[in-house]
């Protein structure tokens, strides 16, 4: 055996590793930024980390935060002259559904390292991209190289204008990324499956998806005391909007309920102005009882997620992808309304209410009932909490996220060390 394949051999967490980490990085609101900030010192200390990031960013040390000092951080560009001065072990990369960070998926294919998908479903951000920068000719041979004869088909009907949540959600387009990369991460063993039929010879790793809910009780009761009075059941939706958040359905229901309970409901994220939700909620007759706020940082975020009594976090169409903000409340105890999608049917029964996609009028009924029973039921929420705290330490502890980051960052050196590098080829 080679020396290399010795080291590789070597448990990861227990031996000293350089590992150029791409990510987007506070203050740039982003999931996936505040992801970072969890995972970071989390990792082993012998790990040696840098973090390449957007340019003109100013990151803010305490997204960065490692035993004893920041992980240095830098604009992405400079990652070849340091990559080349002193060779980096291994480049993980933290990939979302963003037009903003297309940058990154070229890092992805000229330097194949461990690819972590926070979406399963990347076809939106490359056409974005691809149309924001003309080049519509590079996104057609993207989509023939994923999905050969049928990929260049859609690839024509997409660059004629003729995409959408349809065609995105049945044609990812990430298996080229997948393919070229040492192994691939993914937030829970139902995605990991998904991945693994759409790319089978790919080196596929799960990882747990833990976020940190520490909150001041101070903060949490200010908030609780502005969000209604004390009798009040407050609803929240926690994250930005856009159509796939089915915020409109919630809407059209909660007005619908008459349960002599006064519900409240907070909107906690930017809302795409284009859905119109505030008129849609006055014309409703319910604008009093809805508020909206937009830029909290994450101490109030998380301590308005402490102080909500339920909440509604639907997606469909999915983007394959987990929630950093589900499972936040599942360890807050918050009882959640999700969408029925097969990669989130993990989660147990008593602890979720699944909402079943479409059409409208199933979808809305669903909605009613299940918002019904949790506001006038309030021995039922504490059931639902009681099974959401129970299943988030066991799935999801900050000890299983590095355990798990361990085990994908073994597999993916481990496929360099036998030389299957893009041992997942298409």
């Amino acid at each position: 055996m080679t020396s290399t394949r010795v080291a590789a051999a070597a448990r990861a967490g227990e031996r000293r590793l350089r590992v150029a980490m791409f990510s987007p990085v506070a203050p740039i609101r982003s999931g996936i930024s505040a992801y970072l900030a969890d995972l970071l010192p989390l990792l082993p200390e012998v790990w040696d980390i840098d973090v390449f990031t957007d340019v003109d960013v100013e990151p803010d040390p305490r997204g960065l935060a490692r035993v004893g000092s920041p992980a240095p951080c830098f604009p992405h560009p400079e990652f070849g002259a340091r990559n080349a001065a002193e060779p980096y072990d291994l480049n993980v990369y933290q990939v979302g559904n963003s037009t903003a960070r297309t940058y990154m998926l070229e890092y992805v294919t000229e330097h194949p390292g461990l690819l972590v998908l926070h979406d399963g479903v990347i076809h939106p951000g490359r056409i974005g991209a691809a149309t924001a920068a003309g080049t519509i000719q590079q996104y057609r041979k993207i989509t023939e190289t994923c999905r050969g004869d049928i990929g260049r088909a859609v690839g024509h009907l997409v660059a004629g204008g003729l995409g959408g949540p349809a065609i995105y959600s049945t044609f990812p387009m990430c298996e080229d990324l997948v393919g070229a990369s040492l192994a691939t991460a993914m937030h829970g063993e139902l995605a990991c499956g998904w991945l693994r039929g759409l790319v089978p010879s790919a080196r596929v790793v799960s990882l747990a998806h833990w976020r940190s809910v520490d909150v001041a009780d101070d903060l949490r009761a200010a908030w609780r005391h502005r969000l209604g009075d004390p009798d009040d059941v407050v609803v929240g939706s926690f994250g930005n909007i856009g159509p796939e958040r089915r915020l409109d359905r919630a809407l059209y229901a909660l007005a619908d309920i008459d349960t002599g309970r006064l519900w409240r409901l907070a909107v906690v994220g930017s809302v795409d102005e284009r859905l119109g939700l505030a008129a849609l909620a006055a014309e409703l007759g319910i604008g009093d009882r809805v508020r909206w706020y937009e830029g909290l940082g994450d101490a109030d975020f998380v301590a308005v997620m402490a102080a909500v009594d339920l909440a509604i976090n639907l997606r469909y169409p999915p983007a394959r992808a987990s929630s950093g903000v589900l499972h936040q409340l599942l360890q807050l105890g918050v009882p959640t309304l999700i969408s029925d999608v097969v990669h989130w049917r993990e989660y147990p029964e008593e602890a979720v209410a699944r909402i079943p996609p479409g059409p409208d009028e199933v979808e809305d009924k669903s909605l009613r009932v299940s918002l019904a029973r949790w506001i006038v039921n309030p021995k039922a929420r504490a059931a639902a909490a009681r099974a959401g705290r129970d299943w988030a330490a066991r799935h999801i502890s900050p000890q299983r996220m590095r355990e798990t980051y361990v085990e994908a960052v073994e597999e993916a050196l481990g496929a360099a060390a036998s030389g299957r590098q893009g041992s997942g080829s298409l």
